[in-house]
């Protein structure tokens, strides 16, 4: 048997918050722009790299979170159904950019993107070279502790043809997707 060994970090201290934050940073995740609008003048975008699917039936779900306070979160409340596209990109030093923009800088970013018309009344900021978006409405939300964790319905799929080297972040970078292991 294995004892539990005291050189653990207590997480509850500032040291193990640290080492927490460290440890999660190595696992590697997509990252992703989730953009939004209530009319041509009143947007809002944001890096996410908590992406997951959650469900598939009866309906299409995705999970991701947000810190609070958030603009784009206060947006995304105001809007009816909280519509939103969430965009996965190629891997590339652009992407990354791009990424890293919306991450440092959201607000001024999404101003200069270009309008998808997704219903006659409902128009959000798009980027035309994202390998997948996903349409997506508010399905629910709730607070836990400094973050709202959201679970989004997907409404439609825009898939890129040949395309399957998603940007991904992990430790603070971001990375490509490497070579398959052949398991044993």
């Amino acid at each position: 048997m294995i004892k539990w060994s005291r050189s653990f970090s207590n997480v509850s201290s500032v040291a193990g918050a640290t080492q927490f934050r460290k440890a999660m940073s190595l696992i590697p995740s997509a990252v992703c722009i989730l953009t939004t609008a209530a009319d041509a003048e009143n947007r809002a975008g944001m890096t996410i790299s908590s992406l997951t699917s959650l469900s598939l039936k009866p309906h299409q779900l995705l999970s991701f979170n947000i810190a609070t306070p958030s603009k784009t979160l206060d947006l995304l409340h105001s809007i009816p159904q909280s519509h939103m596209l969430i965009h996965l990109f190629e891997s590339s030093p652009h992407t990354a950019k791009l990424c890293r923009e919306f991450s440092d800088n959201p607000h001024a970013a999404v101003h200069s993107l270009p309008l998808m018309q997704i219903f006659p009344q409902i128009s959000l900021p798009t980027f035309p070279e994202a390998c997948i978006t996903f349409h997506c409405t508010k399905h629910s939300s709730f607070l836990v502790q400094d973050h709202e964790l959201w679970v989004a319905k997907v409404q439609s799929i825009k898939r890129a043809p040949d395309h399957d080297s998603p940007l991904l972040y992990s430790n603070h970078k971001f990375h490509e997707l490497g070579t398959s292991l052949k398991e044993s």
